[in-house]
């Protein structure tokens, strides 16, 4: 994943390719405007949609009870884990059959 500095960097290069007139200081407040709401979002547990993508969404992990569990054939000690918050990204239903559409084409 990259961070927001590569980011800033990938979006100015693809700007400026397409000769598009804009400065490292407007891209990065685009940027930072994007990231912030995307925070936001997240924080307050809703959906973060991702243009036609797909969507930002926190889901909450179960708790792991700690204990002896076998692990590659041996016993190892696992310790516990308390249940937290996570975000994962979901892809739109139209982005998945173009992607499938493309595999069969």
């Amino acid at each position: 994943m990259a961070s927001r500095s590569q980011l800033l960097a990938m979006t100015l290069e693809r700007l400026q390719k397409e000769k598009v007139d804009i400065n490292r200081k407007t891209v990065k407040a685009v940027v930072e405007a994007y990231h912030t709401a995307l925070r936001g979002a997240l924080k307050k547990k809703d959906r973060a949609p991702i243009g036609d993508i797909g969507a930002l969404v926190v889901v909450r992990k179960k708790a792991v009870k700690g204990g002896m569990r076998e692990i590659f054939g041996e016993m190892r000690k696992v310790a516990p884990k308390p249940a937290k918050d996570v975000p994962k990204f979901r892809f739109a239903r139209s982005f998945r059959d173009a992607v499938e559409a493309h595999k069969l084409g």
